[in-house]
């Protein structure tokens, strides 16, 4: 589970440094911006309930961490479209 969080937080910071850096080049901005990932990680209802769900899953059924952090890694594979290592720009 640390190792997701940590993984996480760094992918957040990393494309809010990307976007910052390329502010003059709005075609860059808005592809990251676009990428489902992101848009998932930055809508912090869905991040609050992710955090409590996998809270309470540690607390009383830690066996189900391992279930939601399973589940989180297949959605993020999903939802990542084959040009997300890519950025299209200048």
């Amino acid at each position: 589970m640390l190792i997701y969080a940590v993984w996480t937080i760094a992918f957040v910071i990393l494309a809010k440094q990307i976007i910052k850096a390329n502010e003059n080049h709005p075609a860059v901005v808005n592809s990251i911006k676009h990428l489902t990932l992101y848009r998932y990680l930055t809508y912090w209802p869905a991040v609050t309930v992710q955090v409590a769900l996998q809270i309470l899953s540690l607390l009383f059924f830690p066996a189900g961490n391992l279930i939601l952090i399973t589940l989180q890694i297949i959605t993020s594979a999903i939802f990542s479209n084959k040009e997300s290592d890519k950025i299209t720009g200048p």
